[in-house]
């Protein structure tokens, strides 16, 4: 006799692969000033195959500016994260008479899911200073499964870095779409009625959809439809139930119609997840 429980998320999870491939603790003054000649020089972010390079910029006092080659000029301030990608660089330098940044540079391998160019707003912790000391430990250790670790650390700390400024940016719509998403991601057999949702979120449709549009980057049905898919792939993988049992506890009209939705969206059918187990 055994028992088995799982929990399935309320939509997707994934994320990529990084490398970190240098960091740098700067305390500049204002003779500060790095043309992005000199950069190429000491960076290796730019050299490696496969991958996007890419920059995080952690101010900890001061402020810099940092120059694109499309002209904008990206301001750095006291307390943010910036990401930058590295072929954009064009400049870099101090403003006013003290700059100290924490500078990141690293290959990620798929998308990261976090704006680039954009301030995140952070508060300096004592949690973040030692996680920072743990990660440049790690980065220099002689064993190769440790200066993995560093990696790892350090896309956690940025998603951390990302949550964090997000809870502190939230607008009241993305709370109430938020609670909506929560509750439709707990009851997926039940139908998927758009309007009812907007009226529930005290929006019209048009503004609901457009809200869900920016919060979510997808419309409510695309979201809706592939957080059903995605439990009921992991349903596929780490339960009993059989294919008819899981398209009618997701909410589909029939197995044929799951199993249709299910391949167009992974390009295989769902008894390929099923053989993997």
């Amino acid at each position: 006799m055994f028992t088995e429980k799982y929990v399935l998320p309320c939509g997707p999870t994934s994320t990529c692969g990084i490398a970190l491939e240098c960091i740098w603790d700067v305390h500049a003054d204002e003779t500060y000033d790095v043309p992005v000649e000199r950069a190429k020089n000491f960076s290796r972010s730019l050299y490696r195959d496969g991958g996007t390079g890419l920059i995080a910029v952690r101010t900890m006092a001061g402020n810099g500016q940092v120059y694109l080659t499309d002209g904008r000029i990206i301001k750095l301030k006291r307390n943010t994260m910036v990401l930058l990608e590295w072929k954009t660089l064009r400049r870099y330098h101090c403003v006013g008479n003290n700059w100290h940044f924490l500078w990141f540079e690293f290959i990620a391998y798929g998308p990261l899911h976090i704006p680039l160019y954009e301030d995140i707003c952070l508060s300096e912790t004592d949690q973040d200073v030692n996680h920072i000391k743990a990660i440049q430990k790690a980065f220099v250790s002689k064993r190769q499964v440790k200066r993995r670790t560093a990696s790892a650390k350090f896309l956690v700390l940025l998603y951390e870095w990302f949550e964090r400024h997000r809870d502190k940016t939230k607008n009241p719509h993305e709370f109430k779409l938020e609670t909506i998403i929560s509750r439709v991601a707990s009851n997926l057999s039940e139908p998927c009625d758009i309007s009812a949702l907007a009226k529930e979120a005290g929006m019209s449709e048009a503004w609901f959809r457009h809200h869900f549009q920016q919060l979510t980057g997808s419309s409510p049905k695309r979201f809706f439809d592939r957080m059903r898919l995605a439990w009921a792939d992991e349903m596929l993988r780490t339960s009993t139930l059989s294919i008819s049992e899981i398209a009618f506890k997701l909410g589909y009209s029939s197995p044929f119609h799951f199993s249709k939705a299910y391949r167009l969206h992974f390009r295989t059918p769902p008894s390929s997840a099923r053989s993997i187990t």
